[in-house]
């Protein structure tokens, strides 16, 4: 709306300035200064945006570290795998109890792992982790 407006006061300048009372043609100046303020304005934000954009990227990625944790051994037997892991090879190798095991599942999916869960015609559920 704002470029159609700003287009159409651009294309009739000329007549709109010519027979235009001299408070038109002050309204005229500040509505095209108006739109000069806003293309800069714009411009500025743009330019901010792609800086924070950019200084995100240089910043080297983290890696949480969980230590010698029963959460940390999932997490490497998920990593260290490309196929799916049964729940008894994740209990087997962390040492986890079966109870604890999908709680130590959802803290690794709020740290931002992604861990999908396939049971397409099995009775155990296979965890892989995306990514």
């Amino acid at each position: 709306m704002l470029n159609e407006t700003r287009n159409i006061i651009i294309e009739n300048i000329g007549l709109a300035w010519v027979y235009a009372s001299p408070k038109c043609r002050q309204y005229l100046n500040e509505a095209l200064k108006g739109f000069a303020q806003h293309e800069r304005e714009q411009e500025a934000g743009l330019d901010k945006l792609a800086a924070y954009v950019m200084e995100e990227d240089d910043q080297p990625t983290e890696t949480k570290s969980f230590g010698n944790t029963k959460k940390a051994a999932i997490l490497a037997a998920l990593k260290k795998r490309v196929y799916g892991v049964t729940r008894h090879t994740l209990l087997r190798e962390s040492g986890a109890t079966p109870l604890s095991l999908p709680k130590h599942l959802q803290d690794l999916r709020a740290d931002g792992y992604d861990i999908i869960c396939k049971r397409q015609g099995k009775k155990t559920p296979v965890y892989k982790l995306v990514g």
